[in-house]
């Protein structure tokens, strides 16, 4: 009887676990705990007194990286802040006025997407570097081990002197906290498909299950996949063995970058026969919201979920499926079809040529696969949901899920895959010259013994490019090596007419999110599409770039003779495998440069985490022209959302650089604050010394739309509670 009293009590105690993390005045991981829940117990701020929300204080790192924003939620540890910075920094705040207590620097990126810590008498923080985890002191920033699991961009999870790492291209591995010792590794690699894992990772200590949401196979063309992958998944693995428990695929062979986002949010509910049970939630970018049981992955709603027919692919060898799924339980908070006919109509035709010549050859439709023959028009490429995921209030056990709604267009082309391999080579051929001329440059600058020698340049290049950035440094050597090829690498016309738009190759340019929806097509293959075979002529050519001003006035024969070699060696790649796809999306834009669509180009959501049903939906933010007038009611946001025991929660993130905070109940805005910048990651919250503080990470946006990138940590509190 009294083993029995015992084993009570301890069940009693690890059910119930999870509430005394909840109930801590700390913030000890990015997402609020590993049920990825951001949510807050305290409730000093309400409805009543929020008008006293004023800024206690602003960090400003010094360090801004002009293409990428730091995505790191802070956390709240041992009367310590502890944020990044987005070259590596990591710092300890004074949590009352923002001083730096400590400083450290790494090799970024640094806790790219959160940051995790262990409370104990000497308390660890753990962070993600380049190429491994650290676990730092609390206290000092002191390194005390280092984990060498590759890169993860996603904060890890310590359980049991064990810790778990979601790395980006090598699985989930698990190493003995203590030795630093690798304990065993999931790896997601399967039938030429390896996905990433870059936006999802949570633990359920009820069921000892770890999750992970999974990315795109890799590209919009899927020729060389088998369709059985772990791609655009939910994953649930053992945490002591390593081994996976179950799976759920939410799209099939994936041809248009829609992956699963977030890390995936736990929650028990009552279900249909009033039995507690333990639901994993994951959100996409289709807006599709998926609730599976924990402990086994069956569908919560079994009967919310259909199997929809979808068109098979026009693309050679294309591995399109003819079926995927469509959710209505829970309701979807938002879609990616696209109304060709009433989306657009608030613009002017004559205003907008160009677009609405990309809508005159364009599909849109659920899971239309990409084609040479169409312009793929949707919503989705940035959400639906997005990377920072939702917010439980558990209250109402309910979701509060931020979305975005702009429009893209997805388009193939054909590659030359002899020019691919030229890049390649000219790109490492301009790496050992850049090398040499680095090293020859350092000994000159220590042969001058300077007494007071500059400090050097931060190198401020990060991943996000344009296609042709990086190939501008090497374009003359590809030049010279290219023109060793017939045809098109020895065509005068060609490089002397053509080739400053098309590319030396042919290859077309685009510009992506980052930038504009500049777009010069490809000509390679175009003898092979069927929208030009019966159209390729000097008349025809004359005609589209003369319709956008670009003049086009050449001697028919030298044209006739381009077009004639160009089709001899694209017949020569086709026939020797040597003719490569490629399927690329930029967003949609008007005249003005703005999202193309009628708006809101985005909102928040409240999704009722019993029954599924969508509560409401509301507009986030807004967007002014450059004469500040109000133009979008409801824009893009990629900051996150923070629910609090209030019935209040917190949003940030879009282009508008404001802070915000709604009522749960029904999303009447009742709060707003202008940042030093935009939003970039999910707001938290934490008490001290009887105030409880709202942090916000504002370092800007990277995408178009926001036009400032900065470095911002910035505080409020209650002006009445000192």
């Amino acid at each position: 009887m009294f083993l029995f009293h015992i084993n009570l009590i301890s069940i009693i105690f690890f059910l119930s676990f999870p509430s005394f993390v909840y109930a801590s005045n700390e913030w000890l991981h990015s997402s609020g705990n590993f049920e990825a829940q951001r949510h807050s117990h305290l409730k000093q701020i309400t409805k009543q007194n929020i008008s006293e929300l004023k800024k206690a204080w602003i960090f400003f790192s010094g360090k801004v990286d002009n293409r990428n924003v730091v995505q790191a939620t802070p956390i709240f540890i041992d009367n310590k802040l502890i944020i990044v910075d987005i070259f590596g920094g990591v710092y300890a705040l004074n949590p009352e006025n923002g001083e730096i207590i400590w400083q450290k620097k790494f090799k970024p990126p640094v806790g790219r997407r959160g940051i995790t810590s262990q409370k104990t008498n000497n308390s660890k923080i753990y962070i993600s570097s380049k190429k491994s985890v650290l676990e730092l002191d609390a206290k000092t920033g002191r390194t005390l081990n280092k984990f060498e699991s590759g890169l993860s961009l996603l904060p890890p999870i310590i359980v049991n002197k064990k810790i778990y790492i979601a790395t980006l291209k090598e699985g989930v591995k698990a190493f003995d906290i203590e030795t630093a010792k690798e304990i065993w590794n999931y790896k997601l690699n399967k039938t030429n498909v390896n996905p990433r894992i870059w936006s999802g990772f949570s633990y359920d200590r009820i069921t000892d299950s770890l999750f992970i949401v999974t990315s795109n196979p890799g590209g919009l063309y899927g020729g060389q996949r088998s369709e059985d992958n772990l791609s655009v998944s939910l994953i649930s693995l053992n945490r002591k063995t390593g081994k996976k428990k179950w799976h759920f695929q939410h799209i099939r062979n994936d041809l248009w970058d829609l992956d699963l986002v977030g890390n995936p949010i736990i929650f028990s509910r009552k279900n249909d026969t009033n039995k507690l049970e333990r639901v994993v939630v994951a959100l996409s970018k289709t807006g599709d919201v998926i609730f599976l049981n924990a402990k086994n992955g069956s569908l919560i709603f079994p009967n919310g979920i259909e199997k929809i027919n979808v068109p098979i692919s026009d693309v050679k060898n294309e591995k399109s499926v003819p079926f995927q799924y469509k959710f209505t339980k829970p309701t979807p908070f938002s879609n990616i079809k696209v109304d060709l006919q009433k989306d657009f109509n608030h613009l002017t035709k004559s205003d907008n040529i160009k677009l609405f010549k990309i809508i005159s050859n364009a599909k849109s439709g659920n899971y239309l696969p990409p084609s040479f023959n169409y312009n793929l028009i949707m919503y989705g490429l940035h959400g639906g949901a997005e990377w920072p995921g939702g917010s439980l209030n558990k209250e109402e056990n309910s979701l509060i899920i931020p979305f975005n709604r702009e429009p893209w267009v997805i388009r193939m082309e054909y590659k030359d895959l002899i020019f691919t391999k030229i890049q390649k080579i000219s790109q490492e051929l301009w790496k050992l010259i850049h090398k040499v001329n680095q090293v020859h440059n350092n000994v000159l600058d220590f042969l001058t013994l300077a007494n007071n020698p500059n400090e050097k340049v931060i190198n401020k290049i990060t991943s996000i490019t344009n296609p042709w950035e990086n190939n501008y440094k090497y374009n003359n050597i590809s030049k010279i090596l290219y023109s060793m090829v017939p045809y098109s690498g020895s065509n005068e016309f060609y490089i002397n007419k053509c080739s400053s738009c098309h590319g030396i190759g042919r290859e077309g340019f685009y510009e992506n999110e980052f930038k504009g929806d500049r777009y010069i097509p490809s000509l390679v293959g175009l003898h092979y599409k069927t929208k030009y075979k019966t159209k390729l002529s000097n008349k025809f050519l004359k005609k589209i770039h003369n319709d956008l001003n670009i003049n086009f006035d050449f001697d028919d024969k030298e044209v006739s003779k381009t077009l004639s070699g160009f089709k001899k060696y694209d017949e020569f790649l086709y026939k020797n495998n040597l003719l490569g796809i490629n399927g690329f999306w930029q967003n949609l834009l008007d005249v003005e440069g703005y999202p193309a669509s009628a708006p809101p180009w985005g909102g928040i959501a409240k999704l009722d985490m019993n029954s599924g049903d969508l509560l409401w939906k509301i507009p986030f933010g807004y967007r002014l022209n450059k004469n500040d007038k109000l133009i979008a009611h409801g824009d893009k946001n990629f900051g996150g959302v923070l629910s609090t025991s209030s019935n209040i929660f917190f949003a940030t993130g879009t282009p508008d650089e404001m802070a915000r905070a709604y009522s749960s109940q029904n999303g009447d805005l009742i709060w707003e604050s202008k940042l030093p910048f935009a939003g970039s990651a999910p707001p938290m919250s934490f008490l001290y010394k009887g105030c409880q503080y709202i942090i916000f990470t504002a370092t800007g946006g990277q995408f178009l739309g926001f036009n400032n990138k900065g470095d911002a940590t910035v505080a409020y509190k209650l002006s009445s509670c000192n």
